[in-house]
């Protein structure tokens, strides 16, 4: 009987932790800018009212520029490192993925680590395709929540790189603001 209260208890506390952490991700949220830069937003996708930890998705446009914001807890009442890790392994097979479907052949990735994380970017990585087209993925956490970011364009890897960096300190500080 003592055991059944204390695995009762256990998943009562973590199911208000991750009810919390998802409430924390539909702030971030909703304190995404109308535009990064150039790039205006298209698109915001509640996943989280269908499919909770899944949390939101905001995507900005521009020509031959597309970044899209998730913003989720993966059902996770905290994130750590190794969970964070694995959603950015998930995040690159992804871009993989769509390039495949593509039919496009993919150059190297190229991953980074970051520490101290460079604003809310842990996990790095950038690559291009046959197809022309340079992708850039991230992953970083804020407390409660994951936010991953795909940057795809038609420019140059470098020129990329460039780009995203502006763009992401940017989404950076209008979240630190909420």
């Amino acid at each position: 009987m003592f055991r059944v209260l204390v695995l009762v208890l256990f998943v009562l506390r973590f199911s208000d932790a991750a009810h919390a952490s998802s409430e924390q991700c539909f702030k971030l949220s909703q304190a995404v800018p109308e535009a990064v830069g150039d790039l205006k937003k298209t698109q915001m996708t509640d996943f989280e009212k269908d499919n909770p930890g899944l949390g939101y998705s905001v995507r900005y446009e521009a020509g031959y520029l597309r970044l899209t914001v998730f913003i989720f807890d993966a059902g996770y009442p905290t994130i750590g490192q190794d969970i964070a890790r694995a959603y950015f392994d998930g995040a690159v097979q992804d871009v993989a993925t769509a390039a495949q479907r593509r039919s496009a052949g993919l150059g190297d990735i190229d991953a980074v680590l970051f520490r101290p994380p460079r604003g809310n970017v842990t996990y790095f990585a950038k690559t291009t395709s046959s197809d022309g087209l340079s992708e850039i993925v991230t992953l970083g956490t804020e407390p409660g929540c994951m936010i991953k970011m795909r940057f795809t364009t038609r420019l140059p890897l470098e020129n990329t790189e460039t780009a995203f960096w502006q763009l992401a300190e940017l989404v950076s500080r209008e979240l630190e603001t909420y």
